[in-house]
């Protein structure tokens, strides 16, 4: 479960910076395209909410089981990408845009430091290595195929809505293998 929930987050990661620039830039069904300038300030909006929270969040979640920042992580995610979705179908959905870089980078900020611990935790030490390395791998899986279908995808549709809402409903079914 620990490699399926590190799938989806590094999934969304990369879709954070492949697809919301795009998606960004050609609007959404009612939502204005958004310049250049403003999409790059609302991507560097997403880093620095996460280099603020990153430790404070890492810090409290050492306090807890890392079940519990695993869930952390996914709901925010959840969240994050469900508003992303549905930016695209409201005029002012930029403000729905701006208030989802919180959940999401709480969401970014509690994964990464829970997830490499979850398997360092759940794995013998004769196999740690591995599982590392197939841990990483779910950065370069991402980041290979992830970027390709959304782009794929807001070809066709004109708007990353379904990319933002699929991702949510990923991230909801993913909370059961949580424990």
């Amino acid at each position: 479960p620990i490699l399926l929930l590190s799938l989806q987050a590094t999934t969304i990661l990369s879709l954070l910076q492949s697809a919301l620039p795009i998606d960004l830039v050609r609007g959404g069904i009612d939502r204005p395209p958004l310049g250049e300038g403003l999409s790059g300030v609302i991507l560097a909006l997403q880093l620095f909410l996460l280099v603020i929270l990153q430790w404070p969040i890492g810090r409290w979640l050492s306090l807890y089981k890392q079940s519990f920042g695993l869930a952390i992580s996914i709901s925010n995610f959840c969240i994050g990408t469900l508003m992303l979705g549905l930016s695209a179908m409201w005029e002012e959905g930029i403000l729905l845009i701006l208030i989802a870089q919180v959940p999401l980078a709480i969401a970014l900020a509690a994964f990464l430091p829970t997830a490499t611990e979850a398997i360092t935790q759940v794995t013998p030490i004769k196999y740690r290595g591995i599982s590392m390395a197939l841990f990483s791998q779910c950065f370069a899986i991402s980041a290979l195929i992830a970027p390709v279908i959304a782009g794929i995808i807001i070809d066709i549709q004109g708007n990353g809505m379904l990319i933002w809402l699929t991702m949510s409903l990923s991230c909801l079914s993913m909370l059961p293998l949580i424990s």
